[in-house]
């Protein structure tokens, strides 16, 4: 049995195999099965869930538009909903954290840190402005039913300042592109197929649907993100899961080629 030299490259025969060119084309690199294809079972499933809460919130609280409503009428329905409301909005404030575990599992060839970053640093803005409604609104709704009109005010301004900071600027805005700068590495890491090509649409539509509170002219890209990102994360979280080719799989059984004969 011949041993296995390295090319030119530094990588042996074995690691140049069909398999191996398959992970490189990909884009991505590691050394088992185990975390793309853990990434992409997690990645689908949060999106799947991420379908079933909004689909529930937007039955039961009205949700999104609820969001353009003044506190005199979003409180007493939040409150109103009971605590199987408040644990779905738990739930829906945990899916992102999903995203954050994703990200760190898988690893791009080209500015891997960056681009981990970018989608940690996304599921974490994302789960923070999902989480006040659970936590600081949920104490407003308490607080608004007991209180005097002149308190009321005081409250309704509260309530307006954390959907400023916590749900437009940090939840929505760097959310969406944090979010949208690790989708380009994901759709540069699928390059040639079709759900790269899906992922770097839905990075370009989040990106310019971000600024819709600047000005309601992006407001339709917004509302196809809404509907293509849970597809899109699904298709990329089966992708991995299923079609995963990892480098060191082939490098245990090396080609007839490579073992002599």
């Amino acid at each position: 049995m011949k041993a296995l030299s390295p090319d030119a490259n530094g990588l042996s025969r074995a690691a140049t195999a069909p398999g191996a060119g398959r992970a490189h084309r990909a884009g991505m690199t590691t050394t088992h099965a185990s975390p793309p294809r853990i990434a992409g079972a997690l990645l689908t499933t949060a999106a799947v869930g991420f379908i079933a809460v909004f689909s529930y919130l937007a039955a039961a609280f009205g949700y999104p538009d609820v969001l353009d409503r003044p506190a005199a009428e979003v409180l007493p329905a939040l409150l109103g909903g009971g605590a199987s409301l408040r644990l779905v909005w738990v739930v829906y404030a945990g899916l992102p954290l999903a995203l954050s575990l994703v990200a760190a599992l898988v690893s791009f060839e080209r500015q891997s840190w960056v681009f981990r970053a970018f989608g940690v640093a996304a599921g974490l803005s994302m789960s923070a402005g999902l989480a006040r409604w659970s936590t600081l609104q949920w104490s407003l709704a308490e607080q608004w039913a007991a209180a005097e009109v002149a308190a009321r005010e005081a409250l309704s301004a509260r309530f307006d300042g954390l959907n400023l900071v916590l749900g437009n600027v940090v939840g929505e805005f760097l959310g969406e592109v944090f979010l949208a700068l690790w989708l380009v590495a994901v759709a540069r890491s699928l390059a040639g197929r079709w759900v790269g090509r899906a992922s770097l649409l839905l990075a370009a539509l989040m990106l310019v649907g971000s600024l819709r509170n600047v000005t309601p002219l992006v407001q339709v890209a917004t509302d196809v993100t809404n509907g293509l990102l849970p597809v899109v994360l699904v298709w990329v979280g089966a992708t991995w899961a299923l079609r995963w080719q990892p480098m060191g799989r082939r490098a245990e059984s090396p080609p007839l080629a490579a073992r002599g004969g």
